[in-house]
């Protein structure tokens, strides 16, 4: 394994839907996250911060209800080099503000491209044994399935 300097680091920021949707396409965008953070992170891209993976649930958690997350999200970003957005990510608000609050702060914005039959196939088989020791696995999969 290689080593990296700290200059050479960069710190990325994934952002995609997450909330204001039914339960399951809740679920599916987790999954949707999870999948390219875990694609990300394989590819050795540096740390990835991806709020709603680092918060799952919260959302519906009593002691919670009442956070402003986009703040949260938004301070995050503002210690990143870049933000990469999943692919269909226009009906989320989050996400635009996202983008713009990058755009405004000279933070390079990436999209992502979308799966390949081949990269489905084989992140199937790569999640199926990462379900085993993690939750998150089990919404890439059914992300996955639902493509």
């Amino acid at each position: 394994m290689k080593e990296k300097s700290e200059k050479s680091l960069t710190i990325s920021y994934l952002a995609g839907p997450y909330s204001s949707c039914s339960k399951k396409e809740h679920e599916i965008n987790l999954g949707r996250l999870y999948t390219y953070y875990y694609l990300l992170t394989s590819e050795d891209h540096g740390p990835i911060i991806c709020p709603p993976l680092m918060t799952a649930g919260f959302d519906n958690s009593p002691r919670t209800k009442d956070i402003d997350y986009i703040f949260y999200c938004l301070r995050l970003l503002s210690s990143c080099d870049r933000v990469v957005v999943v692919p269909d990510f226009s009906a989320s608000e989050g996400t635009k503000k996202e983008m713009e609050y990058a755009e405004q702060n000279n933070i390079t914005v990436e999209l992502l491209p979308k799966l390949t039959e081949r990269d489905i196939s084989e992140l199937k088989s790569e999640l199926t044994f990462l379900s085993n020791y993690n939750l998150a696995a089990l919404y890439g999969l059914d992300y996955l399935r639902s493509l």
